[in-house]
């Protein structure tokens, strides 16, 4: 969540995912320069997400982030039988 208070001239980002990271930045431009996923389309682009769990945030549509799922459940190559 994007912060509602300038401290210094920055805002406060909080990962909306993980909730653990926390970084501080001028403006959105910035954010995104640093790796940081900041939602275009949500109320007031509100939601931001870390690096390290922006990737599952990324390129996902009208449906949101696909849920995680376990290693051991994950597919590791495609083979072509045809």
């Amino acid at each position: 969540m994007i912060g509602e208070n300038v401290i210094r001239g920055q805002r406060a980002y909080c990962c909306d995912d993980c909730k653990n990271n926390t970084e501080w930045f001028s403006n959105r431009d910035k954010a995104l320069a640093a790796g940081w996923a900041v939602g275009r389309y949500s109320p007031k682009g509100r939601k931001c997400y870390c690096p390290a769990c922006a990737p599952n945030h990324r390129h996902v549509g009208c449906k949101g982030a696909p849920p995680s799922l376990p290693a051991c459940c994950k597919q590791l190559k495609i083979d072509n039988l045809g």
